[in-house]
């Protein structure tokens, strides 16, 4: 007489395992994430601090290394937070489903094993889950700072005032239609020296500047200082502007080498 199976393809969670199913999570891997993106922001300083000593080819050609590199990282952490909410969802979607299975036991596990009664599995609820979640997202990472900076970088090299259009993330080329922009204070008439940016109009002052703009007002709160803006603003709706940083930063490497560039012309001409 042929023997049926011994052992079931699944069976319920055991109420004595509920501690060890919570358990189940995830490595976290933000802190390594972290410490890329730290890196990348380096690895940028670094260019932009050879950018007086090398050919624009050559740092542009290093820019878009870096891109490609930058948009591996951000896929595959767009990857894990993915797979990361689909454990979530499988262990949730597995716990509804084992309340209403027979529990296992010596009279229940035959049944279990000649499949007339059947118990979800939590690999493939995960995979389930995990196929919704890719058919539901993007694929795409989302824009970071980041990868803004990387984008704009090629073009603020060769002119650090020269306006950037809003971009289209679908497309990978900007079109810089001319314009400048300035690199001072509305409200302190000076060079920035920290920039901050209103997350409501998108205005930039500096941030003792707008500190004491919004100082004397009751309620720190006080119409943008920036002509024909009506935006009511506080100092918490301000944050570091990044790419204006950036700006600053090179301008004042771009004036440091034509003046050095001057410096020794001036040397040529005395020898001469």
């Amino acid at each position: 007489m042929a023997s049926g199976k011994l052992l079931p393809d699944s069976v319920p969670l055991h109420r004595h395992s509920n501690k060890y199913f919570h358990d189940l999570h995830p490595i976290d891997s933000s802190l390594l994430y972290s410490t890329c993106e730290k890196q990348f922001k380096e690895t940028i300083d670094q260019i932009i601090t050879m950018s007086n000593f090398l050919e624009f080819e050559t740092l542009s050609n290093l820019i878009n290394q870096l891109n490609d590199c930058y948009q591996v990282l951000m896929d595959s952490q767009f990857q894990a937070k993915a797979q990361n909410l689909s454990l979530s969802e499988s262990k949730q979607k597995y716990k509804i489903a084992n309340e209403n299975c027979e529990e296992v036991n010596l009279k229940t596990w035959s049944e279990y094993a000649s499949n007339k009664l059947s118990a979800p599995k939590l690999s493939e609820t995960y995979k389930e889950c995990l196929q919704e979640s890719n058919n539901a997202t993007t694929s795409r990472a989302p824009t970071t700072s980041t990868s803004k900076i990387l984008k704009i970088l090629p073009y603020i090299l060769k002119d650090p005032t020269c306006i950037i259009p809003d971009e289209n993330e679908d497309e990978d080329d900007l079109i810089i239609n001319g314009g400048q922009i300035e690199l001072i204070c509305p409200i302190t008439c000076k060079p920035f020296e920290r920039p901050m940016i209103s997350t409501k109009c998108g205005h930039v002052f500096d941030k003792i500047g707008i500190e004491n703009y919004l100082k004397g007002t009751r309620d720190g709160k006080r119409e943008c200082p920036q002509a024909g803006c009506s935006h009511t603003l506080k100092m918490s709706d301000f944050k570091d502007d990044e790419i204006m940083n950036l700006r600053c930063k090179i301008s004042q490497m771009i004036e440091l080498r034509d003046k050095e560039t001057d410096i020794s012309a001036e040397n040529v001409l005395d020898v001469l």
